[in-house]
């Protein structure tokens, strides 16, 4: 058994930036002190696995259990391209994953702009949080 790593608390939540939201397609940036630099994403599925990269990095929340795929052999991740500084922000968010069991994140999520907070029980219940606050923004 291995001794987790201290992880320093500004590493343990993330910022997310939204920076456009047509036909429910979400982009913009994610940004952690760990990544050293602001990544990209493009859609729902890059900000999700580029989460869970950056969770598997850290070793933080400990992953409560192992990844199933099709594939025989794991995949390696896409290298995440270096976000633009620019861009309006639509809704930019604090997400803080406290568990990653039962194949999903439990945690919090600050919708900083609205000084709003909820905690969710799984991902896709953050997805509907994060999708409520960007369509009010819309």
């Amino acid at each position: 058994m291995t001794t987790p790593q201290f992880v320093p608390y500004e590493m343990k939540t993330t910022r997310v930036e939204v920076t456009s939201y047509e036909n429910k397609q979400i982009r913009g940036r994610i940004i952690n002190p760990y990544l050293g630099k602001t990544v990209a994403f493009d859609n729902l599925m890059q900000l999700l696995l580029r989460l869970e990269a950056l969770y598997d990095s850290l070793n933080y929340p400990q992953l409560g259990m192992e990844h199933r795929t099709f594939a025989q052999e794991d995949a390696k991740p896409d290298e995440p391209a270096e976000a633009d500084s620019g861009g309006p922000v639509l809704a930019s968010f604090l997400v803080s994953v406290m568990f990653r069991q039962r194949a999903s994140w439990q945690g919090r999520l600050v919708w900083t702009e609205k000084e709003l907070e909820s905690q969710f029980r799984s991902t896709l219940e953050l997805i509907f949080l994060m999708d409520s606050a960007l369509s009010q923004t819309i």
